[in-house]
């Protein structure tokens, strides 16, 4: 017969085993491997896990990353830097390490083109197809699950509309100055600066900037009404017309339908819930480069904004030349970029940016991208903070083709749709560019 200290003791042995079975096996270690496809023959690209590990990959073909992890561990695969003249992409790259190798990671690289959406180089306010539209430097841009854009053209006073094969038409405002609520040609902007899409595709925000108000479009009626803010420039939190903006720029909704707000003379991200209550996130009013949280930080001229789904704000902080991000609970800090301008590539502080205007999120939120006033289209990969040139030169102009000899004049406004096409409302040139991956 067993005695009772027996049976404690194999009774402890057995909860402990049933304790181990549920805990990862950090004992053993698992590779992280996948394969490059697109990458040109005298090209490479470094790739890295978890911000480190680098791995130089030469060819096409399986790749393996040199340290492995144990099991239970996160792995994180991004880009470190892109080769010559190509972007490369990175699919199924991160997840939590489950007993097993991962092989799965797919890296696709190839040569990004430009090519002109709609516009010419003269401006106008023509609807047409292609370059038999016109435009007046325009800015804003937001896509829907179509491919159509909806685009602020800001010196025409107009919300116009690009269909993906090219087709403008206009959905609201005239050539003529005003600030009037109504139905299409009957409502009045004052050069409107951004638009956003409501997640449901019924309604266009638009930031109509010299009006200092926030304003909505119908897209079923082209009806326009006034959602927040007044003609009155101010910088007060309230409901509805009751708040005060100065110049808001850049506007974009999260996914809960608070809508965010870069005040640009306010120096401040403001925030309007879906019931209209307007609230300061981050910024004081006055001009500066300071991280901290809410009122305790500084921005310079935020415009351009871009929101994730954890509620993450992300600006382009033009007269900083600086890329800043504001958590959900107001917390500022910089992510790319430094106060003195610049044009370099490189991770956080060591790149440089000229008044940096419009930032999109790519549909997997890995990768920011910044439409920089060094006529080039920027890329700040988010694990790991490096910035790189995706298309475009500091030298202005309106070249089409494969990206690292396409120019840009002025882009301001930034899109992605979910299949990696990047549109850029390129101001000076008064054209939509778009960049296909």
């Amino acid at each position: 017969m067993q005695s009772l200290k027996t049976l404690t003791l194999s009774a402890s042995l057995a909860a402990l085993s049933l304790g181990l079975a549920g805990c990862p096996d950090t004992t053993t270690v698992y590779t992280i491997s996948g394969s490059v496809t697109g990458l040109d023959s005298a090209a490479s690209v470094t790739l890295l896990n978890n911000g480190k590990d680098s791995l130089t990959v030469t060819r096409n073909g399986n790749f393996v990353f040199p340290a492995a992890l144990v099991d239970g561990a996160t792995y994180s695969v991004t880009v470190g830097t892109q080769p010559i003249g190509e972007t490369c992409t990175v699919r199924n790259g991160s997840g939590v390490l489950v007993a097993g190798n991962v092989t799965n990671v797919s890296v696709t690289c190839g040569t990004p083109l430009v090519s002109t959406l709609a516009g010419s180089t003269t401006p106008g306010a023509a609807n047409g197809l292609g370059a038999a539209a016109s435009f007046y430097y325009p800015t804003g841009v937001a896509v829907d699950t179509n491919g159509n854009l909806y685009v602020a053209d800001t010196n025409n006073f107009e919300i116009r509309k690009i269909t993906a094969a090219g087709l403008v038409t206009t959905l609201a405002g005239t050539t003529t100055q005003g600030s009037a609520d109504g139905i299409g040609a009957a409502a009045g902007f004052s050069y409107p600066t951004d638009v956003a899409l409501s997640a449901n595709g019924t309604t266009l925000y638009v930031a109509d900037s010299y009006n200092n108000e926030i304003r909505t479009i119908d897209l079923a009626t082209g009806m326009v009404n006034t959602f927040a803010g007044s003609t009155t420039p101010g910088f007060k939190d309230g409901v509805g017309t009751a708040a005060g903006f100065h110049y808001p720029k850049g506007v974009k909704l999260d996914t809960a339908g608070n809508l965010y707000i870069a005040d640009f003379n306010n120096n401040a991200i403001r925030k309007i819930t879906p019931g209209g209550v307007v609230t300061t996130l981050a910024g004081s009013g006055a001009a500066g480069a300071t991280d901290g949280t809410g009122t305790a930080a500084t921005f310079n001229h935020p415009k351009g904004i871009a929101v994730d789904a954890q509620g993450n704000v992300y600006v382009g902080d033009v007269d900083n030349n600086e890329i800043r991000k504001v958590t959900p609970a107001g917390v500022v800090t910089t992510l790319a970029g430094s106060t003195t301008p610049g044009a370099a590539d490189g991770i956080g502080s060591a790149a440089s940016f000229k008044a940096p205007k419009g930032v999109a999120l790519n549909a997997d939120e890995t990768a920011l991208y910044v439409a920089d006033g060094n006529n080039e289209i920027r890329r700040i990969d988010l694990a790991t903070r490096m910035v790189t040139t995706v298309a475009g030169s500091t030298t202005p102009g309106t070249t089409n083709g494969p990206a690292a000899s396409a120019s840009f004049n002025n882009p301001v406004g930034i899109a992605l749709d979910a299949t990696g096409n990047i549109y850029v409302g390129d101001t000076d040139n008064h054209q939509y560019r778009k960049i296909t991956p």
